[in-house]
């Protein structure tokens, strides 16, 4: 009784794909596993929802997969300016290095008197020869 013809079919094309304040959202389908979603062409994640938080701007397109993983036809484009809706236009500051102390690059405290390598010293890297 196995038609693997029924799962390699091609999933629907996602349809009413929208943004609403920062969400992108789409039609759900019950032939979708999940969805890709697409940045300027390329994917830049996946969703078992037909939702989607925008966090940068670009033109955002969603496909869907199948049970074998094959992706549908690129939807409809929606462009994100600049300004995102969530009120965010701008990010300035620094954040500062808090621990300090020899690491390596694991992460792990050392003390560098007794080792050679290549570690984190206050926040820069050093090699200790």
């Amino acid at each position: 009784d196995w038609q693997p013809s029924l799962t390699t079919e091609q999933a629907p094309v996602p349809a009413n794909v929208t943004l609403k304040g920062s969400t992108l959202s789409w039609d759900n389908s019950d032939y979708a596993l999940l969805w890709a979603i697409c940045k300027d062409g390329c994917v830049v994640a996946f969703t078992t929802s037909p939702t989607y938080d925008v966090t940068e701007p670009g033109a955002y397109t969603v496909r869907a997969a199948n049970e074998a993983g094959g992706l549908s036809q690129e939807s409809g484009s929606v462009v994100v300016t600049n300004e995102l809706p969530t009120g965010v236009k701008e990010v300035r500051g620094k954040v500062e290095n808090t621990k300090s102390g020899a690491y390596d690059l694991l992460g792990r405290n050392v003390n560098t008197q007794t080792k050679k390598g290549l570690f984190v010293l206050d926040g820069r890297k050093v090699v200790v020869k």
